[in-house]
């Protein structure tokens, strides 16, 4: 009986631990969408902002056309904030909207605009 009870025991604070756990990863989550939600709103005053990861390997080429056959662009990073931002968001390799495919070692955005900053 005694190993029983010791049992129901363990398993009551398991249990428990994991409605802590899950609480916390709730809470942790809601914390995030928060933050990113702010982050968003201060990008987004500075113009209209929207991005789009995906886990697709795709050519930069493949890309661009992949964005712009839903209306939109690969970003075009022109402030210390947004590469920032950008940065705090992925942590891998990432296609931007910066290319020489007009002309060898001139770099432009997909707008034709220059590079300012390296």
């Amino acid at each position: 009986m005694t190993e029983k009870h010791q049992l129901q025991n363990n398993f009551n604070s398991l249990t428990q631990k994991n409605l802590e756990l899950e609480k916390k990863v709730r809470d942790l989550t809601a914390e995030k969408k928060k933050q990113l939600q702010r982050d968003f709103e201060s990008l987004n005053k500075k113009g209209s902002v929207c991005l789009f990861m995906s886990s697709e390997l795709k050519s930069w080429s493949d890309s661009r056309q992949y964005c712009r056959d839903r209306g939109a662009d690969l970003i075009i990073i022109n402030t210390e904030e947004k590469q920032r931002h950008i940065s705090s968001l992925v942590s891998e390799r990432v296609w931007i909207g910066l290319s020489d495919i007009q002309q060898e070692g001139i770099m432009k955005w997909v707008d034709n605009s220059t590079l300012n900053q390296g």
